[in-house]
């Protein structure tokens, strides 16, 4: 373990901790850890995986599969989280879900639909321990901007609320029903867990107080 000693003590305890897991039971919110140890081994030395994927001679190759079967949630999946909310483990970010993407009505829906574009509201905690509203929400900017689109209007449900879009910001639904974004886009997930509505509330009140409703320039 030496050779660790000066690596972050989280990773030094995930090496204890991974010693009596299988592959597959450590958590996607690690496995960019075990990625940098596999990819730092000396010379010579090779190693092979094996998982319920199947077996993998490349920890890249093996990350992606494992993703993209832990993010694999459904549009009901989706409905299933709304008007449930959520926070990050250091408690300075809470979102709610609030409505999905439902333009069934668009011709193109099959081929340009993604069911992980929900609505959500979210709010964020100032050193200072004030809660805010987002310094910038792209639903609203794009539903009554500048350069506006008129069928985004219909999800505006709030001023404050914004839409889970397709960037390395997004949320991701994983396979435990917490939330998920890879803030890297590397496989550093920044976790969101369940959190209660009845705070939110509070916390939405007071950024609404501190900001006034989001407004368009």
């Amino acid at each position: 373990m030496a050779h660790f000693k000066d690596r972050d003590e989280t990773l030094l305890h995930q090496l204890y901790e991974w010693q009596n897991k299988d592959l597959d039971d450590i958590p996607v919110t690690e496995l960019s850890n075990l990625q940098y140890i596999l990819e730092h081994l000396p010379i010579g030395v090779g190693y092979t995986l094996k998982s319920k994927l199947g077996e993998f001679e490349c920890i890249d190759d093996y990350f992606y599969d494992r993703q993209e079967h832990y993010f694999e949630a459904t549009e009901e999946d989706y409905k299933s989280k709304i008007g449930e909310c959520y926070i990050n483990d250091d408690k300075t970010v809470v979102m709610k879900v609030v409505g999905i993407r439902d333009d069934y009505d668009d011709k193109y829906y099959e081929s340009d639909h993604h069911v992980d574009n929900f609505l959500y509201e979210k709010y964020e905690k100032y050193n200072d321990g004030s809660w805010h509203q987002q310094d910038y929400i792209w639903l609203q900017e794009t539903a009554y901007g500048k350069h506006s689109d008129e069928k985004y209007k219909r999800w505006c449900l709030t001023k404050q609320t914004d839409m889970n879009i397709n960037s390395e910001n997004m949320f991701m639904l994983g396979k435990d029903g917490n939330f998920y974004i890879d803030t890297s886009c590397g496989g550093d997930y920044e976790i969101y867990r369940p959190f209660s509505k009845a705070t939110f509330e509070l916390i939405r009140e007071e950024a609404i107080k501190n900001d006034g409703e989001y407004t368009v320039d």
